[in-house]
């Protein structure tokens, strides 16, 4: 873990006490659109973790490019969200 955080840099990692696991996690948003999402355009997931990565990058410009988030992009957001991880329906 302490790797990708210095290739990275940015972020940090969190061992949560009651738990048997460990985190990288990262809260600058700016991060995220600087590093993490051009990581992760160099080095492609595979399966439908790729896809998934395409909604994150998705709602992150949509968060990035509308200051004022009205009801309609709200649900928009949300309705991107509630499709990723377990309940996407992998289509290829």
């Amino acid at each position: 873990m302490n790797n990708i955080l210095n290739y990275i840099q940015c972020g940090i990692i969190e061992t949560p006490k009651l738990r048997k696991e460990v985190r990288f996690v990262v809260y600058g948003f700016n991060d995220h659109l600087e590093k993490i999402i051009p990581f992760f355009e160099k080095y492609r997931l595979l399966s439908s973790k790729y896809l998934d990565f395409l909604d994150y990058k998705k709602v992150s410009f949509l968060l990035k490019d509308k200051c004022i988030l009205n009801k309609e992009n709200i649900l928009n957001i949300q309705c991107i969200k509630s499709n990723m991880n377990k309940n996407r329906i992998f289509k290829i």
